[in-house]
């Protein structure tokens, strides 16, 4: 009876430690132990001990610890087991020490739209789970009944085993070698250490000391205005990049700027905004030394050289990864964004869009020089904003929110295009447009942004357009012809934004334009070249690794939460569907592996 009844004690300990790395084993396979089995060993064994030892601890005479106990379970369970679950299905990867930690670089989280559009969902996920295992304590203590008196030892041990799970050392990794629970448990052990001054500050942008450009001279008083629309999250697939009879995505800027140019091959640097708007404003490719991106002249600095006004208009929250302190020292004369329209505007879809076209309107048309304007919108970002009238789709389901969203976006854009010809300045105004970077649908297994480099999420619309007689003949002829073929990067658009300044030949601003990284679409294509992809730079915490490169048609990128190189021709598959064997991205693996270190892991395609 004795023996039984030990047999019953280890058994039932054992079931939720089984559980949590039974399904995660099912899930991942080899690739969850094989950054490290002695980790992911070791991972297994903090899982028993937590589990098992608390729910003895759920058995002690005293009812506060009982309670304790219960309701550690629970919340274990709810975050541990159900949030992990979400995640995992979202990313491909689970909430670690490091993801908690760039979280610690999202003010007012608890608001965004991860987490309040998904509030009852949230629930039901977390609660399901927390309730199951809540249950079972108390059913297994009614079944095994309390303990002795002298059994202090337990809640004791059962603090120790926790916190040894939360501060182990070994969830300071991008890898996730270790059960989704000790992973959520020892990852809560980042923020901790952070708040009491053990752990480094979260990575963020840095707080810019742009650099002065010299004036130069020979901006004509007619020169026209240089308008950037910038689209947050949208995908080069789910907009019309030119006027043509297969796409009814865009209709409205359909009507208003039927003879733009569209580019079908224009990518992001990375899949993050913090990331692709720093290359953006910089020029700089995303390998730069951060105090290098910290000094270095921005788009409106290039401007002001040349003698524009300057104003950057959006509806971007900018405390994100410190992106206003980025643009300190930036010559900008009018800088307009969430937070100067709403206080507490949410970290993630920011203030109304609409809200932002007057405003740029009355900069290019008020008096003096000519105006270059940054137009940055915010709403297409999730939790997608769903305006009256523009709710086609289901508003239950992410797609159909978001393309709800891109269908009033594509209004407020067609809005500011037909306020800009309808001014006296704005009708001669070069307009260009793009996104920071893409969104997945679980293409590829992963939603949102962020997490991996497939095309999805860095794919992103390109155009321009421009009023008869703004450009000369042969300059437009060549953005036509290349326009269908020619592989466009973020720092590509900055060469040509700055050439379109005349800021590329004038002798005072020659030696700052050779430390560029693109090359302006007024001048021939750079040729075979390699343009690197990182989503994890020294300015940004990520949960899991990701960088890459492409070389068109190849491209290559470390897929973190595969612990695998995806190579792919991007010419032949476009949306990243049919891997190619890994022989024929052996050049890019080898300058991956001197960029940013060799990982070893396989790479898609390889038997």
């Amino acid at each position: 009876m004795r023996i039984r009844g030990h047999a019953g004690v280890v058994l039932s300990a054992l079931l939720i430690p089984a559980f949590c790395v039974g399904g995660d084993l099912a899930i991942r396979g080899p690739r969850a132990w094989r950054a490290g089995a002695v980790t992911y060993a070791a991972g297994v064994l903090l899982s028993v001990l937590v589990w098992g030892i608390v729910l003895e601890a759920a058995r002690h005479p005293r009812r506060a610890v009982r309670r304790t106990a219960v309701a550690f379970l629970a919340g274990a369970a709810g975050l541990g087991i159900g949030l992990q679950a979400v995640v995992y299905s979202l990313t491909h990867a689970y909430l670690g020490r490091r993801a908690l930690i760039l979280a610690l670089g999202i003010p007012h989280l608890g608001h965004a739209g991860y987490v309040t559009h998904n509030a009852l969902r949230a629930a039901l996920v977390l609660g399901i789970p927390a309730v199951l295992v809540a249950g079972f304590a108390a059913a297994r203590t009614r079944w095994l009944g309390l303990r002795g008196s002298r059994a202090w030892s337990l809640p004791i041990a059962a603090v120790a085993a926790v916190i040894v799970t939360v501060l182990a050392p070994f969830g300071a990794t991008g890898v996730q070698p270790l059960p989704p629970d000790v992973l959520w448990i020892n990852g809560v052990g980042g923020p901790l250490l952070y708040f009491v001054g053990l752990a480094h500050k979260p990575k963020a942008l840095p707080v810019g000391k742009h650099e002065a450009l010299p004036s130069s001279r020979g901006l004509p008083a007619d020169a026209p205005p240089i308008v950037l629309i910038l689209g947050e999250s949208v995908r080069r697939d789910a907009v019309c990049g030119a006027l043509a009879a297969t796409c009814d995505r865009s209709p409205r800027v359909d009507a208003v700027a039927p003879d733009r140019i569209g580019y079908r091959r224009a990518f992001s640097v990375a899949s993050c905004t913090e990331l692709a708007t720093s290359s953006l404003w910089t020029g700089m490719a995303v390998t730069t030394d951060p105090d290098a991106l910290a000094r270095a002249p921005l788009v409106w600095d290039w401007a002001r050289a040349r003698g524009y006004r300057t104003a950057y208009l959006t509806s971007q929250n900018l405390l994100f990864q410190q992106s206003d302190q980025f643009l300190h020292g930036s010559r900008i004369d009018l800088l307009h964004e969430a937070r100067d329209e709403i206080v507490d505007a949410p970290i993630d879809g920011g203030s109304p869009d609409e809200s932002t076209t007057p405003a740029a309107l009355a900069f290019v048309e008020a008096p003096g020089a000519p105006a270059f304007v940054v137009v940055h919108y915010a709403n297409t970002h999730v939790p997608y904003r769903q305006v009256p009238g523009f709710a086609r789709y289901p508003t239950d389901d992410g797609l159909g929110r978001y393309r709800n969203s891109l269908a009033f976006n594509d209004d407020v854009i067609a809005g500011l295009l037909a306020g800009l010809r309808r001014g006296a300045r704005g009708r001669r105004a070069i307009v260009l447009y793009t996104s920071d970077h893409g969104e997945a649908f679980q293409d590829h297994g992963a939603s949102y942004h962020s997490f991996d480099l497939y095309a999805e999420q860095v794919d992103v619309p390109l155009w321009i357009d421009a009023p008869p007689g703004v450009l000369p003949d042969d300059i437009l002829a060549r953005l036509r012809r290349d326009a269908p073929t020619r592989p466009v990067a973020t720092f590509d658009l900055t060469a040509t934004m700055i050439d379109l300044m005349g800021g590329l030949d004038v002798p005072e601003l020659r030696s700052s334009a050779t430390a560029l990284s693109g090359r302006s679409l007024l001048r021939d294509a750079p040729g075979l070249r390699e343009v690197f992809l990182w989503n994890c730079p020294p300015t940004r915490e990520c949960a899991t690794e990701s960088f890459g490169v492409v070389s068109f048609p190849m491209k290559l990128h470390y897929v973190g939460h595969d612990e695998s190189y995806a190579c792919h021709d991007i010419e032949a598959d476009p949306t990243e569907e049919l891997p190619r064997p890994a022989t024929e991205c052996a050049p890019l693996r080898a300058l991956l592996d001197r960029t940013f270190g060799a990982r070893g892991e396989r790479t898609a395609g390889e038997r």
